[in-house]
């Protein structure tokens, strides 16, 4: 492969990097368990999810995402529900002792603005993946 599309690549594959190291510090729980949990979101956190519109979740996108089948970076939503959802799934079977919440969101975007900006600055277009059939639900 061509050393300036592997440049282009790196900041997109830190940030699943990123995603999957998450989901792994979770517990790794199953895809579909994350996917239960990501249809609560709004009742788990009503107050800090009032103003955003997450994504439902489905296992195929988890998968194609984690993997790298799907081209470019996840939507910011699709990043908030599934890192919320592997975090309550891991307190709610004791891999967490606390669940953190959506106060790691804030952190999320940054990395996420920060793969933005690297992709941008190797000269990749912004080519983000777009939800599966199944993700274009809101929940």
């Amino acid at each position: 492969m061509d050393s300036a599309v592997n440049r282009q690549a790196l900041p997109v594959e830190a940030f699943r990097t990123r995603l999957r190291d998450h989901h792994l510090a979770c517990g790794a729980p199953p895809y579909r368990s994350v996917v239960e949990v990501a249809r609560r979101l709004p009742e788990l956190y009503p107050d800090a999810l009032k103003d955003r519109t997450l994504p439902r979740l489905s296992v195929a996108t988890i998968s194609a995402i984690l993997t790298g089948q799907r081209v470019g970076l996840p939507d910011p939503e699709w990043v908030a529900a599934f890192v919320l959802a592997c975090q309550r799934r891991a307190f709610e079977t004791c891999v967490l002792v606390s669940d953190p919440g959506p106060e790691v969101l804030p952190r999320w975007m940054d990395w996420y603005r920060q793969a933005q900006a690297e992709m941008r600055s190797v000269g990749m277009r912004e080519h983000f993946t777009h939800p599966l059939a199944d993700d274009s639900q809101h929940l």
